[in-house]
Formats: C-alpha cells, structure tokens, sequence
C-alpha cells in the first residue's frame, strides 16, 4: 500500500497486452485497417503482497491492479517489456481511500434525521471554476453520517436540508407530511458559506470526522401551476444565485401542470423547473412568513443551434485521411475541435458539438472551443 508500506492481500493483478501488425506508421495502407487483438491475464496477490504471473508471451504488457476500498495512483502505469527473460521484483502500489464521518444536530442539540449532507470538491474544467458534488449521503436517526472511499483532495461538508438533495425528482401523487413544517438552513462545516466553511484535506487513507450545527426554521408551501408540461417526470430546483438549495418535498401532477412545494424556508429564490433535459422554466420566488399561491411557469423547448467545425490544410475524405503522411512517411495525426457552450457554475458539465445541431435550454452560455491537435484560428456566429 502506499504510503503506509504494508502489503496488500488478495488484489486482483491484470496485465494487459495488445498485438499490433506491426510499426503502424511503416505499415503499408493495406494493413492500416487491422484492430490490434487484446490479451490479459489475472492474479491475485497472497498474504505477502506478492503476484505471479507464468506462460507470457513477449511483447509490452500495462499492470493494474485493483482492491475494494483502494484506488491505484494515476502517475503509476508503466509498460512494462517483456522479452526472452522473466521479470521480478516488479512493484506496484495501490492506495488506501478515506472516510468522513459525522453527527448533525440543531440548535436544541437533537440529531438532524435525514439530512442531506454533500460533499463538494471545486475543480477548474477547461478555465471555467466551479464546485461540484462527488458525494451525497444521508444522516440516520441518530443524526450520524458516513462517507466512504473518498479519494485525496480538499472537501467541503454542506448540510444540504430535509428530505432532498441537490434536486428533487417528482412524480404524481402526494408527497408525505412526515416531519411537519420545520426545515433546515442548510449549513458548511467550519462555516455558513462556502467561502468561510473550513476544508477538510484528506490523504490516502484519512479517516476524518467532521460535525455541523444545523438551525431549525419554519417552513411553507408554495403552490403553482406548469404551463405546457411533457409527459415525462420534472425536476423542481431552489437557487440563490448559482448556487442549489433543497427542495423540501414537492408533488407534481403532470396532467395538469400543478405542484405544491413543502418545506420552503424564507427567502429569495429562483425557481427553475426543468422537464427531460431541455424544457425549462423559471421564475422569482420570494417566501416571507406565509405559504405562496398562484406562481405560474411555462416550460420552453430547446434551441437549436446550428454548428460547423471546420478543420483548415486537412483531408476530407476517409480515403485521405488514410494517405495524410508526414514528411517522414509516417501517419499525420488529425486535427480535432468541438464547440462546448457552458451554462451555470453550477452546471459545468458543457454541451459538445463538432458538427450538425446542438440542442440546449434557453439561458446565458459561455463559448468554448477545446481542440486536439490543432489550434482555434476564428470563431464567428450568424451568416
């Protein structure tokens, strides 16, 4: 393992070899159509760590091995050649993952019951910075919480409030009253923003322990109406700014368009409600110390948008691109750009298109334009 040094029992050890027909770029264009013919083999590792493997062929083999509740180190995989002569002593290394555990309780000291708590990670994608969930977990009746494999980095906790995640999905029916009309603010460990919360760091094999005092508020419905819904089943979102808040619990009747949200704390909303995944709606929600009635919202359908990437001073043809060579005679790699439109920080999953339509909800998108291989000269828009 590691970091710690102890040897890791019963992981499973693949090695991975791929036959090619010979050096590709010397390959006459008769042959360029082969698909390189996999093989693999396992083991597993004993009480020592260690692992065998017998009866190889030569050629160049990719190791990776693999054990429930490690992750193998991305810098690590090697080639390794094999030829006429064995190969020993070889190491390879797996890394333990962590774990974060916790309680959340009120402000009257009672155990928050089924609490959403997240855990957030910020990453920069592309230029664009954002935070983003790679966990969602639930407290017991104790208020308790436990997060397991969690890769290193650097974590935010957020109690996320009652009953609902990031976003609530919804089908017909009436949702239960279980819990009254009390929600939680949703609260960060060490703080009550993410730009104040205290980051949990965790190393491999951390085991972390991270409490969150939640305030009990009272809550309140808001009722309304969806103009033009599908037949599909709708999500129903709170945001302040970009950022998500929970839903309470919500019921949809998605024959006439009605729903009624529970569980609203005060304050100032947007509230958008998507259908499939691209009719949208939104608008402003203010709840000050009493149920809302008669807030109306029509969906809209996509935009299409027409896209045209075009690759200068390369083949067009596939018949040509089998024949684009260097100078040296080798195979030239081929240029590639997709257009990425990026909605909200907290959508930063973009839409990709390299050519034909793209198909996105009505908003505000910033433009981008990743390539491989090749460079952007010009970006136009319009004829």
């Amino acid at each position: 393992a590691r970091f710690t040094g102890e040897p890791v029992k019963r992981a499973l050890v693949t090695a991975f070899r791929f036959d090619t027909p010979g050096d590709i770029g010397d390959a006459p264009a008769a042959r360029l159509g082969k698909v390189a013919q996999p093989f693999s083999a396992t083991a597993l590792t004993d009480v020592s760590g260690a692992f065998r493997f017998t009866g190889l062929a030569a050629g160049t083999y990719n190791l990776s091995p693999q054990k429930p509740h490690f992750t193998e180190p991305a810098t690590q995989r090697v080639p390794v050649r094999l030829d006429s002569a064995s190969k020993e002593d070889l190491r390879i290394e797996l890394s333990p993952l962590g774990t974060i555990e916790g309680k959340i309780t009120d402000q009257r000291g009672q155990p928050g019951q089924g609490i959403s708590v997240l855990l957030m990670r910020t990453t920069i994608r592309e230029g664009w910075r954002s935070t983003e969930v790679v966990r969602d977990v639930w407290t017991d009746d104790r208020g308790m919480f436990r997060a397991w494999d969690i890769e290193p980095g650097r974590y935010l906790i957020r109690a996320a409030g009652r009953n609902s995640s990031m976003w609530a999905y919804i089908n017909d029916g009436d949702p239960s009253n279980r819990g009254g009309y009390e929600g939680y603010l949703p609260a960060y460990f060490g703080g009550t923003t993410a730009d104040s919360a205290t980051p949990i760091i965790m190393e491999p094999g951390t085991e972390a322990h991270a409490d969150l005092s939640v305030v009990v508020q009272p809550a309140h419905k808001v009722r309304g109406r969806v103009d033009n819904p599908g037949t599909g089943d709708a999500k129903f979102a709170l945001l302040t700014g970009d950022e998500e808040v929970g839903t309470g619990r919500v019921a949809f009747n998605k024959a006439s368009g009605a729903f009624e949200m529970r569980e609203v704390l005060n304050g100032s909303y947007t509230l958008r409600v998507t259908q499939g995944n691209q009719s949208i709606a939104e608008v402003p929600l203010v709840v000050n110390g009493s149920d809302v009635e008669g807030l109306r919202l029509t969906l809209q359908g996509p935009v299409e948008i027409p896209v045209n990437v075009r690759i200068l001073d390369q083949p067009e043809t596939p018949q040509a691109r089998a024949a684009f060579r260097s100078a040296d005679g080798h195979l030239q790699p081929l240029g590639f750009c997709t257009l990425s439109l990026y909605g909200a920080a907290s959508e930063p999953s973009p839409v990709r298109s390299a050519s034909g339509q793209i198909s996105v909800q009505p908003g505000r998108y910033r433009v981008g334009v990743p390539c491989f291989n090749s460079y952007v000269v010009s970006v136009g828009m319009g004829n």
